[in-house]
């Protein structure tokens, strides 16, 4: 119950921005209708060819600001129209979403007229003392808006959303981007360590497997949205080029160990299981012989690489889906919490793998993807919490049972040894020696012992099972070798175990029956005083 309070109340906070805050979002200068672009085939064109009016008429016109080139080997020549009016002055920001963009350079016209020219990309290092933005922004001065801007991109995944942005509005989307980013990247965090604070007490591997695959989250997000860009000096190295899918591959592998282990795979899917193990090893191969390939050929993962590297997922995700069906099938609770989270994983990976391979002009914004995670974090702390009291309540009924067992067994002990000094005092016939060997190893079980003329048959419970045995000797002889206190006599033809939970039944205004489960044993009419004191404590007389 606390566990569904600390996870609402993680919703809540998370929610709040949106539920009480400020709501309205800074709002960019509208660029539909001002953008066109031209393929530069073999790279040949320079940017002083591309301004020649008789290239003009070459510029495709874009009907949207989120332009998608794949992973093209050919440069494009981009041109921006604001055309700001005379009476606009200030500051403006030109700003281009994260992505793995090699090369952005800007063409813009000085107030004298000369050009001049700004370069991006995460293959250009930060110069000395330049605060790294995550994404690639350009400041530019309301004069050189006034008239067409150009923009070369080359190298990498050529992918582009672009704003435009009056400094003020800029700041105030800024700090809006930040507290959201500042709640998702907490939230996981805060998760990461309740599981962790978790298996300080339970000891479950689940835990650490589920912390580390949100750990991988946590940094796949960052690399995905420039933050560790902003916070390691990476740009301009090979590593920038390789960031996010390395981290994917890592989120993967922890991913599937803590499907393995949640879901208990190995005992009810050993099929998958083996098959995820198989993938678990198969996947850092193919990613690193992919990365090896890449970086011989100074290339960046594209359309293509993204598309296979995220269908091979989605195939793995499919498996945990279906080893989840089954759980569901089986009627395991955690299951559903799985099958329900695990289901809005495989949609986002769609979509972002049709995006990939430019089937879709634009895939999921981050924020609709971090929500998304943040509602995953949410259904499988539910399951983890119901995995949590599911070990409780296992672990209490093994205490239940060990203790049970450990009380039978210093019953059963102290009965041998009494029979063992009644054997030693030859209190007991030799000739019963055999009959008391069969019985010594389930006296702690017994639950009655009823009379077939000379011999007798004993009923005993193992688990949830009644069992019998016969023994070739009188219900008068077993009665003198264990005495009252193990068989307590309450019929001329039964014995019985008084530490049995027995119900005391009446039979008719002077008898009684002795009920254990489906078991009913007639009381004698001379034993009923006695059998009445000692079973009408604890079991109600009906």
């Amino acid at each position: 119950m606390h566990f569904r309070w600390f996870l609402l109340s993680l919703l809540i906070l998370l929610s709040s921005p949106l539920l009480f805050g400020k709501v309205a979002a800074a709002e960019s200068i509208e660029l539909t209708g001002k953008l066109s672009f031209l393929e530069d085939q073999g790279n040949k064109l320079k940017f002083e060819q591309v301004i020649q009016p008789n290239l003009s008429s070459l510029f495709q016109p874009s009907l949207t600001t989120h332009l998608n080139f794949g992973d093209s080997n050919q440069p494009y020549w981009l041109k921006l129209e604001p055309n700001l009016g005379d009476s606009e002055e200030g500051t403006y920001i030109l700003e281009i979403q994260y992505g793995k963009i090699g090369i952005i350079e800007l063409y813009y016209q000085g107030e004298s007229g000369e050009w001049l020219k700004q370069k991006r990309g995460i293959s250009i290092p930060a110069r000395g003392g330049e605060v790294v933005h995550r994404n690639f922004i350009f400041i530019l001065e309301a004069s050189a808006l006034k008239k067409p801007v150009y923009l070369k991109v080359q190298k990498g995944y050529l992918r582009l959303i672009l704003h435009l942005w009056k400094l003020s509005e800029f700041t105030e989307k800024e700090q809006q981007a930040v507290f959201y980013d500042g709640l998702f990247y907490g939230a996981v965090m805060l998760v990461f360590l309740f599981n962790l604070f978790f298996y300080y007490f339970i000891r479950d591997r689940t835990l650490i497997y589920y912390s580390l695959f949100l750990l991988a989250i946590f940094f796949w997000y960052l690399s995905g949205q420039g933050w560790l860009d902003v916070f390691l000096p990476i740009r301009g190295t090979p590593i920038v080029r390789f960031q996010t899918a390395f981290w994917g591959v890592l989120l993967t592998i922890f991913g599937i160990q803590f499907t393995r282990s949640y879901l208990k795979l190995d005992t009810h899917s050993p099929g998958i299981s083996r098959v995820l193990l198989f993938s678990q090893f198969f996947l850092p191969s193919i990613s690193v012989s992919a990365l090896i390939a890449l970086q011989y050929y100074n290339q960046t993962p594209g359309r293509a690489t993204f598309g296979i590297g995220l269908l091979l997922i989605i195939l793995m995700l499919m498996l945990c889906l279906l080893a989840a069906v089954q759980g569901v099938r089986e009627k395991r609770e955690i299951a559903i919490y799985y099958f329900v989270a695990t289901s809005l994983f495989i949609v986002l990976a769609i979509v972002q793998m049709l995006s990939s391979l430019q089937i879709f002009s634009t895939g999921l914004h981050w924020k609709l993807l971090q929500w998304g995670s943040v509602i995953e974090m949410l259904i499988f702390s539910l399951g983890l919490s119901r995995f949590y009291r599911q070990l409780q309540k296992e672990k209490y009924q093994m205490q239940v049972e060990l203790v049970s067992t450990e009380r039978k067994l210093v019953e059963q002990l102290e009965m041998v040894n009494e029979l063992k000094d009644k054997i030693l005092n030859n209190v007991i016939d030799p000739k019963l020696f055999p009959d008391l060997g069969q019985i010594a190893s389930i006296s702690g079980s017994i639950l009655y012992v009823r009379a077939f003329g000379s011999s007798t048959q004993v009923y005993y419970q193992t688990g949830k099972n009644i069992k019998e045995m016969s023994l070739d000797c009188s219900l008068q002889n077993l009665r003198s070798c264990f005495g009252d206190d193990y068989l307590l006599k309450i019929h001329k033809s039964y014995l019985v175990n008084p530490k049995v939970p027995f119900s005391l039944c009446r039979r008719s205004s002077a008898d009684y029956n002795l009920v254990f489960e489906n078991h009913t044993l007639p009381v004698g009419r001379k034993f009923a005083k006695q059998i009445k004191e000692i079973f009408s404590g604890s079991n109600s007389i009906s």
